[in-house]
């Protein structure tokens, strides 16, 4: 039990020194493209997110766009970034400026990752993993499946990580899925890592581990029925944003779940 203990804390050294905020001036923008560029010092992952702050006075600073970043040159060490609208702490009641990303604006990029998302099976897993990512605070599952209760979706849907993500500031998702784990951006749902995890999953819960006894339902609609299958549901989602992944690919096509390749379909 102690050597798995210390293969897993190896195991996500590396995801731990993601949280992290990395700040970049842009160096270009180009509007018809709905692009930014930025130079960085280190490597950044395809699918990180993040958001562009602009100065509007002397001591006044406006979030205008969230990005993602689309590309990274690691000769030029130049990181292509998408412009996006501005989705994180909106207020209805304060006025829209009609600010846009400009040359010499910040870019902050693995924005919120100090704070993330379990989802596992189990709570042996739910603790394990928690126990080995050190360096983050964590929305506890109970908090997400009041928030799904409350939006009748026993069964989560992508835009329910998105809009909790959004709400409580978490830039990053761990899918225990089988014996992996996915590192996902939350907002961008690009899968970041896929990391072992030689652990077996007992006392399994669905949709996922929590304490919540039920997740209410909606009469109809999408997310409104009770999840019968954990591994197809996750690898589905993961999916829509992942289709070019070879790793995430590889692990359905050798998952033991019966039909997993519909999931493919």
């Amino acid at each position: 039990m102690v050597k798995m203990y210390k293969i897993v804390l190896f195991i996500f050294c590396s995801i731990s020194l993601q949280a992290n905020y990395i700040q970049a001036n842009i160096i270009d923008v180009d509007y018809g493209k709905k692009v930014a560029k930025v130079k960085l010092e280190d490597k950044v992952d395809i699918g990180v997110s993040g958001v562009i702050v602009h100065k509007i006075a002397k001591g006044v600073e406006v979030i205008v766009n969230n990005v993602e970043v689309v590309d990274f040159n690691a000769t030029s060490k130049i990181a292509v970034l998408r412009l996006k609208p501005h989705i994180m702490f909106k207020a209805s009641n304060l006025p829209d400026g009609r600010w846009r990303a400009t040359k010499g604006d910040l870019a902050i990029l693995a924005f919120g990752y100090n704070r993330a998302l379990i989802i596992s099976q189990s709570e042996d897993n739910y603790y394990r993993i928690k126990s080995a990512l050190k360096g983050e605070s964590f929305a506890h599952p109970d908090i997400f499946a009041t928030f799904l209760s409350s939006k009748g979706h026993p069964t989560p849907l992508k835009e329910d990580f998105e809009e909790f993500c959004k709400n409580l500031t978490i830039g990053l998702i761990f899918f225990q899925i089988e014996k992996k784990i996915y590192t996902t951006d939350c907002l961008s749902f690009k899968v970041l890592s896929v990391s072992d995890f030689p652990f077996e999953t007992k006392d399994k819960k669905l949709p996922f581990y929590s304490r919540v006894p039920k997740i209410e339902a909606n009469w109809f609609g999408e997310g409104s029925d009770y999840l019968k299958d954990y591994a197809p549901h996750y690898y589905k989602l993961l999916l829509r944003e992942n289709r070019d992944n070879a790793n995430l690919l590889r692990d359905i096509k050798s998952s033991n779940y019966k039909n997993i390749l519909r999931v493919l379909e």
